[in-house]
């Protein structure tokens, strides 16, 4: 499934997306603001731990992105395993950058 975004749309979350063409804006409680593009996803935390979401989206452009539900990212997870290590890398770099705070 896909959806589109228009310019300032607040995304909301009951998925995880996938950015296929555009980009985000991540406001995270910090007051710090982020932007992810193509081949980045957000929502997935939520998906996987049950907890509340820890950021504001806003597409910061017209974004299409894939739309996963919880037990479609975890059907990613343990059967393509090349989604897998893509997944575990945009977490770790995600991970990184907290710890450096940017």
């Amino acid at each position: 499934m896909f959806n589109e975004f228009a310019h300032g749309h607040r995304v909301r979350f009951e998925r995880a997306y996938l950015i296929v063409v555009g980009s985000v804006d991540t406001h995270l409680p910090n007051g710090r603001t982020k932007r992810i593009g193509p081949g980045e996803i957000f929502g997935e935390m939520g998906l996987i731990d049950s907890r509340p979401r820890s950021a504001t989206i806003v597409s910061a452009e017209y974004t299409v992105c894939a739309a996963y539900s919880e037990a479609e990212l975890l059907d990613e997870i343990r059967n393509k395993p090349d989604e897998a290590i893509a997944f575990i890398r945009a977490l770790i770099a995600r991970l990184r950058d907290a710890n450096e705070g940017r």
